[in-house]
C-alpha cells in the first residue's frame, strides 16, 4: 500500500492533465489525494467500478461477454453448460457479471443446466477440476472457462485424462491471446475491442481538458 501511495504520488507531482486507471487498483483515497496534488481528470477502465464523485468510467462489457458465450455453446447443441470461477478477488466483478449474462440467455432455455466450477489458475488445480467434476457422464459438455488462461490449463487437464476437445468437452475463453493459435486443439476465444477503449478513454481526457461537455 505504501509503495502504491509513493508511486502515485510521483505520478501527479508531474501534474498530469488527466488519469487512466483501473477501479481495482485505484480507490477513492487515491482519486482524493490525486484531487489535492493538482490533477483534475480520472477515467477508469473496467468492470462497473464503484461510483465516485468527478470521476468518468469506460465499462468492459463483461455481461455481454457471458451472453454470447452461453449463446455460442448452446448454438452448438451443448445443454449442460458451466462457467469457471476464478479464486481470485480481482476477477470476482467480471465472474459476477459473466455469470448474469450466461443465466440470462439460459433462462430462455428449458432445459439447460448451469455448473459452477471454482478453479486456480494452476495445472494441479485444473487436473483435480476434472477428476472431481468432469469425468461423470453427466458432466457439463460446453464450459465457459473465463479466460484463455483458464481455459488452457483447463485444455492440458483434459487431455491428460483422455477427453477430446471440442468432441467430448467444448471450451470457450476470453481475450483472443495469441497463445490460443499455439495450444492444439486451438482455442476459441472471445475479445474485447481494448484499443479502442483506451483510445476513447484519451479522447475523454482530451475533452474534458479542453472544458467540453
Amino acid at each position: 500500500v505504501e509503495q502504491r501511495k509513493e508511486l502515485h504520488q510521483t505520478i501527479f507531482a508531474r501534474r498530469p492533465i488527466g488519469i487512466i486507471c483501473s477501479p481495482v487498483n485505484f480507490t477513492a483515497e487515491d482519486v482524493a489525494l490525486a484531487r489535492e496534488m493538482g490533477v483534475r481528470h480520472i477515467v477508469f477502465l473496467g468492470f462497473h467500478p464503484e461510483p465516485i464523485e468527478q470521476t468518468w468510467s469506460i465499462v468492459f462489457p463483461s455481461q455481454a461477454l457471458g451472453s454470447l458465450a452461453a449463446r455460442h455453446l448452446l448454438a452448438r447443441g451443448h445443454r449442460h453448460l458451466a462457467l469457471v470461477h476464478p479464486n481470485d478477488a480481482m476477477q470476482e466483478e467480471a465472474f459476477s457479471q459473466r455469470l448474469e449474462g450466461m443465466r440470462a440467455v439460459i433462462a430462455e432455455e428449458p432445459g439447460v443446466s448451469l455448473d459452477i466450477l471454482p478453479l486456480d489458475l494452476s495445472p494441479s488445480a485444473a487436473l483435480s477440476l476434472v477428476e472431481a467434476s468432469l469425468l461423470s457422464p453427466d458432466r457439463p459438455t460446453g464450459i465457459y472457462a473465463f479466460s484463455d488462461e483458464y481455459a488452457a490449463v483447463l485444455l492440458g487437464a483434459l487431455t491428460r485424462f483422455g477427453l477430446r476437445v471440442p468432441q467430448e468437452v467444448a471450451l470457450l475463453g476470453t481475450d483472443n491471446t495469441p497463445f490460443c493459435e499455439y495450444v492444439w486443439p486451438t482455442l476459441t476465444s472471445m475479445s474485447f475491442d481494448a484499443l479502442n477503449m483506451g483510445k476513447r478513454a484519451v479522447e475523454i481526457l482530451h475533452a474534458l481538458h479542453q472544458g467540453l461537455p
